[in-house]
């Protein structure tokens, strides 16, 4: 039975604001409300990334390895001159291994896979079509789920803007609790944020499906729809009790 209303009192604790009492430099005890205030905000991508990864299986090392870098060097090239809105290149993955089979319990070397990852990030989210068309011409075997995410100025400016309110919901919190409780909320002693956005890792690359190899023939991409996304913004507050 106390180990129950141990862990009822830590969860109180954990969730609810709370009246402490702290010493200070001349001995007295100056009693502060702590509240949390939170804040959350639904915002639209301004970002798209794919990652396209040229693989090539050669029982001979050098040229599979070889094979793997003219696909990837004819993709970047093809994509550079794309002329991507804010777009932005990055070599993900670089890779080259041995390939095993197993016949009656024997490992037997099949020969080797080189692979050559690229990450292609802009602003168009109109234009993701258009680089996954590159891939298929470039006879890329492996393309990303898309993924959208908010570039880092527009996830900064959701964040500032969300402080504010999370700042008056930690003080709203902490009047009515001086109210419940028949005290006067006084100065704040303490304030700090937490939270905010991540932008998410790549995805993991998965082969392409056999359509995309008749993208030439293909109608138009589809209209991508960004959807929204949420940020969460933390404000930790200590008002004094007058």
């Amino acid at each position: 039975m106390r180990q129950s209303s141990f862990v009822f009192a830590l969860v109180l604790a954990v969730f609810l604001p709370v009246v402490s009492a702290m010493a200070d430099e001349h001995g007295q005890e100056p009693r502060t409300i702590n509240t949390t205030g939170t804040c959350s905000k639904m915002v639209v991508p301004d970002r798209g990334r794919l990652q396209l990864t040229a693989v090539v299986d050669d029982k001979d090392l050098k040229t599979a390895s070889t094979k793997a870098k003219d696909q990837y060097e004819k993709l970047r090239t093809d994509i550079i001159g794309m002329k991507l809105p804010d777009g932005d290149l990055t070599t993900s993955e670089y890779v080259v291994q041995e390939q095993w089979d197993y016949q009656g319990g024997q490992r037997i070397k099949r020969g080797y896979q080189a692979r050559f990852g690229l990450s292609v990030v802009t602003s168009d989210l109109s234009r993701l079509g258009d680089i996954i068309e590159m891939g298929a011409k470039n006879n890329i075997p492996e393309v990303s789920q898309l993924q959208l995410f908010l570039s880092t100025a527009k996830a900064k400016e959701a964040e500032r803007s969300c402080l504010a309110d999370a700042a008056v919901d930690a003080r709203e919190k902490a009047s009515k609790l001086a109210a419940g409780i028949g005290v006067k909320l006084g100065a704040l002693q303490r304030l700090d944020a937490s939270g905010g956005y991540a932008v998410p890792p790549p995805p993991f690359p998965q082969p392409r499906m056999r359509a995309m190899a008749v993208a030439n023939d293909a109608e138009a991409s589809p209209t991508v729809e960004a959807g929204r996304q949420t940020i969460d913004v933390s404000v930790n507050a200590a008002f004094s009790i007058e």
